[in-house]
């Protein structure tokens, strides 16, 4: 009898609940990112905790643990390097099971130079609108003058002057000649001397200038190869 009891009692024992295996995926597997800030997001399967590790600075995610299913915000920051970058971020859950996500952003697009054309012939000229006037012609002598006294100043000027000297421009400008907006320009002709609303030189090569001016903010641009 007392057999037969301690079967019935050992019959009557709660079973053990089977172990829960940790399960975990993440979709999709890549993120691509243009260049610009931009966001998107993960979707996270999980039966368990899970905690999410490797993103950059440049990459904002939130949130970054759960419990559960969840989605993940991803936002990338402007990329102003000069190359793509990438991350590679690592979900894991209890017991050391990972998901990875792989993120990649692009460069910027280099912006196309306007100049490129200009630049890249080196014809003595002046330009205004749609007039090309080149040395070869006969119709301009060219002058630069760093020391010298012309209009009772010493900064350096670059321009043109007619065969018989009735008719000059002449630009002006402050300091030795560099890439970049030197200071204090003017321009002199017959009708008097007038401060540029704008100039710029573009390049200096071998001694020669790749300049642009606009004499109002309104004027056409004009170009000067010297």
């Amino acid at each position: 009898m007392a057999a037969i009891v301690g079967t019935v009692l050992a019959g009557c024992k709660e079973e053990k609940e089977p172990e829960l295996k940790p399960q975990l995926s993440v979709t999709p597997e890549m993120l691509n990112f243009e260049a610009a800030a931009e966001a998107k997001s993960l979707s996270v399967t999980a039966n368990t905790t899970w905690t999410l590790t490797g993103a950059p600075a440049w990459l904002s995610v939130s949130p970054t643990a759960g419990n559960g299913n969840a989605t993940v915000s991803v936002s990338a920051t402007a990329n102003s390097t000069a190359a793509e970058r990438s991350a590679e971020l690592t979900f894991t859950v209890q017991g050391g099971k990972t998901a990875k996500v792989s993120i990649h952003q692009k460069a910027p697009s280099t912006p196309s130079d306007p100049y490129a054309t200009f630049k890249a012939d080196a014809t003595p000229r002046w330009e205004n609108g749609s007039s090309v006037e080149k040395n070869a012609e006969s119709a301009y002598t060219f002058i630069t003058d760093t020391g010298g006294q012309l209009f009772e100043s010493a900064k350096y000027k670059t321009g043109r002057i007619t065969d018989g000297g009735n008719g000059f421009e002449i630009v002006e400008f402050s300091g030795t000649p560099a890439a970049g907006k030197p200071a204090g320009a003017t321009l002199h002709s017959e009708q008097g001397t007038t401060p540029l609303h704008s100039l710029e030189i573009l390049k200096i090569d071998k001694g020669t200038l790749w300049i642009i001016f606009k004499e109002t903010e309104t004027a056409t641009e004009r170009r000067i190869v010297q």
